[in-house]
């Protein structure tokens, strides 16, 4: 019995992996076109049909964290913060230590129906990956370097296109600017040590410039 739901599973893990490819690819071919020949001409209309053509594919993704991965969220918030989850446009502040952190955000959007509109800060090489870093690019995710001299000007140039768009969404900020690996946790408390800092256990030490940008911009709009 185990042998048999051992290769029903490779089997569907294979047939959602094929979907979710093919979807991409399809989603791709549309916001090239939408780029191409609706931009130019009217960015609302193409912002709501890269936007649809992302959430074929992310939604994908949110179908395997509850069905594949049988996973429940709980939210806790005051009842005065309540009314206003996932009813207007707010920065995401989360740590970032392995990538169940994207579909555990997909998922959350999912659900307040936010997942369309869903846009991140991301490294740079992202938005060259075929199909899931393109369908990104298109939807206005803001790429950086991880220098802050090269990526302030990307973070306002880009907040600053944001303020047009119509309708909510979510941006997503790694307040570490990247994944934690034991490694880099030693450099980053030996950074801690050197300032000054409160040596953390579980998590690097935030990179506070870009997000201070990205709140000043922010509060213009």
């Amino acid at each position: 019995m185990s042998l048999v739901s051992s290769l029903t599973n490779v089997v569907a893990y294979i047939f959602m992996t094929y979907v979710i490819l093919v979807t991409a690819v399809i989603s791709n071919v549309f916001q090239i076109v939408a780029y191409l020949l609706m931009r130019p001409f009217s960015l609302t209309v193409y912002r709501k049909v890269v936007s649809f053509c992302q959430y074929l594919i992310l939604s994908q993704l949110s179908f395997r964290f509850d069905w594949w991965g049988q996973s429940e969220i709980t939210f806790y918030i005051s009842d005065a913060d309540r009314p206003f989850l996932g009813k207007e446009t707010a920065v995401i502040v989360m740590n970032h230590r392995n990538s169940a952190e994207h579909l555990f955000c997909f998922a959350i959007a999912e659900r307040l129906g936010l997942l369309r509109t869903f846009k991140a800060f991301c490294a740079d090489y992202i938005k060259y990956v075929p199909t899931a870093g393109w369908s990104l690019s298109f939807n206005e995710c803001i790429f950086l370097k991880r220098s802050y001299e090269k990526d302030r000007g990307i973070i306002v140039k880009q907040l600053e296109e944001l303020h047009t768009y119509p309708g909510i969404f979510w941006l997503l900020f790694y307040c570490e600017g990247t994944r934690f690996t034991a490694e880099r946790h030693q450099t980053s408390m030996e950074v801690a040590r050197s300032k000054g800092l409160s040596e953390l256990k579980h998590h690097l030490l935030p990179r506070t410039k870009g997000f201070k940008l990205c709140a000043r911009v922010g509060r213009k709009y």
